[in-house]
């Protein structure tokens, strides 16, 4: 399903949307939906339905507002959708809530009729825009919807000030060529790196800009490495001789960065499901070196990866030599993915990541310590995304001299597995 919609991403579905009806002068007010969180699903169902078959079908506006106002009465969902200052990252669990509701009420028929099935397409890029649903699972339903030949017709370019979110920058990756690649050598060797798997999009440089107004306002935080305490017990401590960079967690509905929340969907979502078709597509014992990962990453997870921005600000700041999922402090990450944020980079500018490992020695820019040990570096590069397995491959960030910005993501397995899954 992910291969079909990726097919279909050339062609901007937005362009079949007609202009926003005009809000009527009262429209007609939708009863609170009730307290109980196991009736979550029904209350956004009946929400959504008095919205797209109402007479007098309110603005955009005003119908993403009532959907988030009908979030919010959720406790459970309230602080997805409005996190404290102390929040190291919340799982924004109103996305996956409102797609699965958007799906459940087109199937039942709701935009049978050919203005329902518009209002419904245009309500869902509305959302998509307020940071209600991803644009992943939005387009993905758009693609099934039924739209008739007169909206085919009305073809018409999008606006140059549309808002990052709403840019479709899944676009340049259309026909996963360039993924596809990189997951193959993450299966292959451990290590997959690229310098074009976004190649032209606008996304990048706001991305970049975004991450440098949040450095100069104080947004992001001194990061923690973890420790292994008394009675086995794991510990985050701050150490900025060993780890130097600031941090902030992005959950992919980050208003204040919408280009960095539409990157964050891309490799939730783009990129994830590339990595689970190349697990599910390898043949058994096919990286040794990555244990059961490649196995376990099929299983279903019921998390919504977070993304860590990540700046090192500068003065020969570098994290040391390290293993991400260190065996240790072991938790869930499989692998690692680190999309660069840095235009006009300079070797003098520092920061490059130096990735260590036999399986890497024979790749044609591989390097060798004085102690004959094979490495490769990766310049932080704007665009450039390199992945490995988060707990088996070494890695640092060398001394960076200048601001070095990096959006990276881990891909997850489930949380129940048994001690000791990263050796088998």
């Amino acid at each position: 399903m992910a291969n079909a919609c990726a097919s279909h991403s050339r062609t901007d579905w937005r362009r079949v949307l007609p202009a926003s009806p005009p809000a009527p002068s009262a429209p007609p007010p939708l009863p609170p939906p009730p307290s109980d969180a196991r009736s979550i699903p029904h209350a956004l169902d009946d929400t959504l339905r008095s919205l797209l078959l109402s007479p007098h079908p309110p603005d955009d506006a005003t119908a993403t507002l009532r959907l988030r106002s009908a979030l919010a009465s959720f406790e459970v969902v309230r602080k997805g959708l409005h996190p404290s200052a102390d929040d190291r990252g919340v799982r924004p669990i109103h996305l996956p809530l409102l797609a699965a509701s958007f799906a459940r009420v087109a199937a039942g028929g709701a935009h049978a009729a050919p203005p329902a099935a518009a209002r419904l397409a245009r309500l869902l890029l509305a959302c998509a825009r307020a940071f209600l649903v991803e644009f992943h699972a939005a387009r993905a339903l758009c693609l099934t919807l039924a739209l008739p030949p007169p909206l085919l017709a009305a073809l018409h370019p999008s606006p140059p000030s549309d808002p990052p979110l709403a840019v479709d920058g899944f676009a340049a990756t259309a026909d996963g060529a360039e993924l596809r690649r990189l997951a193959a050598c993450l299966l292959r060797s451990g290590v997959g790196c690229s310098a074009a798997p976004l190649p032209h999009s606008p996304l990048l440089a706001a991305a970049e800009a975004e991450a440098r107004a949040l450095l100069a306002a104080g947004g992001l935080r001194p990061s923690v490495v973890k420790r292994r305490g008394a009675a086995r017990q794991v510990r985050r401590c701050e150490d900025p001789q060993r780890r130097g960079d600031v941090v902030r967690w992005l959950d992919g509905a980050d208003a204040d960065a919408p280009a960095l929340s539409a990157l964050t969907q891309w490799l939730r979502n783009e990129l994830m499901a590339t990595l689970r078709e190349a697990c599910a597509a390898a043949p058994p014992r096919h990286n040794s070196g990555a244990g059961r990962a490649p196995v376990l990453l099929l299983e279903p997870s019921r998390n919504l990866p977070l993304a860590m921005l990540a700046c090192y600000p500068a003065g020969g700041t570098r994290f040391h030599r390290h293993v991400d999922n260190d065996p240790s402090t072991p938790d869930t990450r499989a692998v690692t993915a680190v999309l660069y944020l840095n235009g006009g980079w300079e070797p003098s500018d520092g920061g490059c990541l130096r990735i260590y490992g036999a399986p890497i020695a024979d790749h044609p820019k591989a390097q060798r310590t004085a102690a004959a040990e094979p490495y490769l570096e990766v310049e932080p590069r704007l665009g450039t995304l390199a992945l490995f397995w988060a707990h088996r491959v070494e890695h640092e960030v060398l001394p960076a001299y200048a601001p070095r910005f990096a959006l990276s993501m881990w891909m997850c397995v489930a949380a129940d597995q048994p001690e000791g899954w990263m050796d088998s």
